[in-house]
């Protein structure tokens, strides 16, 4: 099966944006934030009532909310900023997938992903998310098919090819990987 799609930094914006609040690490940095606010107010001004208490939790998760949010923004704008076309993360990307994998060109480069190189597919909104590793993923807008049908048999497709792939060549987690 192929796709082929124009990449656009809006693309990118709007995945990033659906799967912030997807990401544990997210969750975890949050929950840090805000109980270090929770408790820098409660050594300077003390709990004296459960209102108090209340309104320093709210608050404190709202600092943890805009700070993840602060983080997101400064870092994504640099990363726009710093992506174009000649470098093969926006444009134009072809897409195939068979039992050997996922491959991927675009004007500058070419891969191919064996099935068991890829962590998971999963689907938000518009977009096919293939997640190479916690922080790398292919996107797929739903826009490269011609219809909702063809992006989904896409996707169970790829599903199926991996999940076939594990069987054949299942992971042992006893092999050392060297560094």
């Amino acid at each position: 099966m192929h796709a082929s799609v124009d990449l656009t930094r809006r693309d990118l914006f709007v995945v990033s944006l659906q799967m912030l609040f997807r990401r544990r690490g997210n969750w975890w940095f949050m929950l840090a934030v805000a109980c270090g606010v929770l408790a820098y107010f409660w050594s300077e001004h003390g709990m004296r009532s459960v209102g108090v208490f209340l309104f320093a939790t709210l608050a404190s998760c709202m600092v943890a909310l805009g700070t993840l949010l602060g983080a997101f923004l400064g870092n994504f704008a640099c990363f726009l900023l710093s992506v174009n076309k000649d470098g093969g993360v926006l444009g134009r990307h072809a897409f195939s997938i068979s039992p050997a994998g996922l491959s991927e060109a675009t004007a500058v480069n070419t891969s191919h992903h064996a099935w068991s190189g890829i962590k998971a597919i999963s689907t938000l909104d518009n977009y096919i998310v293939i997640m190479m590793n916690s922080q790398a993923a292919h996107v797929l807008p739903r826009r490269a098919f011609a219809s909702d049908d063809a992006a989904i048999a896409f996707v169970e497709q790829a599903m199926a090819f991996k999940k076939a792939a594990a069987v054949l060549q299942p992971v042992s987690h006893d092999q050392h990987v060297p560094e």
